[in-house]
């Protein structure tokens, strides 16, 4: 009970997720003609909600309550839905709160760049874990299991956690592993079959507070986690998780990076993929529209 009660604490009250909604979304701009966010993008069947809600779905769920979301590219939009969801989380007696990290117009920051604008302008609070994840990602996995991984390694030294699927996709960065799991490097979309000890990257990262300290040294923008020139330091302490069930393309893990991406996954049944019902319960009623009307 003890332990339970660690692993709720730590991920509910001292950890917060960061969204990446901030993307200008070239690769898809044939399907948004540019014209609004791809993460406003509508999926899903027979259920069609923005990206970005079913991104979403299994953190509100899990219990998360306060969810910060880092914005660019006509931020408006993004922030009214946000704010319509929180609406009805207040509504039906919950507590959820989004508060939006918008780099500057005048130059792109990057994944973990955001996260340190995020820092040195106070609104993500000091003394917090910080759970970053991709914002064009839809991802099924037991976020207590990664929880209870990371809290072991914080015992051996490892202060970061990233999610990997075991499962060869040439698209996706590779996170090497030693056979204890701790991160010996991140290389670009090598064309090779995965070997043992490979993974590709999920984009998902865990930081415990004392490895925060990481963000403020970055110096050269736009910058991702995966690519700082600070990453060798970095990965002494970071270790990888696959999964209490390994995290399976197009199972428990699809991606939106270009239309051929959309035209794959758009008519999933993500209720089903996430195994959890209804939507509704969780982000509220949803009439499909045209997202350049948000």
């Amino acid at each position: 009970m003890e332990n339970f009660s660690r692993l709720q604490t730590y991920l509910f009250k001292e950890t917060v997720p960061v969204i990446h909604q901030g993307g200008l979304g070239k690769r898809m701009a044939s399907v948004t003609q540019g014209k609004f966010p791809k993460t406003l993008l509508e999926v899903g069947y027979p259920k069609r909600r923005p990206i970005m809600e079913w991104i979403l779905l299994p953190y509100v769920r899990a219990g998360f309550e306060e969810i910060y979301v880092t914005l660019w590219f006509k931020p408006d939009s993004i922030k009214r839905r946000c704010k319509e969801i929180e609406k009805y989380a207040r509504e039906t007696g919950r507590k959820l709160e989004f508060t939006f990290i918008e780099e500057p117009q005048d130059g792109r920051l990057g994944r973990a760049g955001a996260i340190r604008y995020g820092l040195e302008k106070g609104i993500i609070p000091e003394g917090k874990n910080i759970l970053s994840l991709n914002g064009s990602d839809i991802v099924k996995y037991d976020i207590e299991d990664f929880g209870r991984f990371h809290l072991e390694g914080l015992e051996k030294g490892f202060f970061v956690s990233v999610v990997g699927s075991p499962y060869d996709k040439s698209k996706f960065g590779r996170i090497y592993c030693e056979e204890d799991g701790k991160v010996k490097e991140f290389k670009e979309k090598p064309l090779i079959r995965l070997p043992k000890g490979v993974y590709s990257n999920v984009g998902i990262f865990l930081f415990d507070k004392r490895a925060v300290n990481y963000f403020y040294e970055l110096e050269e923008f736009p910058v991702d986690i995966e690519t700082s020139p600070n990453l060798p330091k970095l990965n002494q302490i970071m270790r990888c998780y696959s999964g209490k069930k390994e995290i399976v393309p197009g199972k428990s893990w699809v991606w939106f990076k270009d239309r051929k991406d959309y035209e794959r996954w758009e008519s999933v049944d993500y209720e089903k993929f996430l195994g959890i019902y209804p939507v509704e319960k969780y982000l509220g009623p949803y009439e499909p529209r045209n997202p350049r009307n948000f």
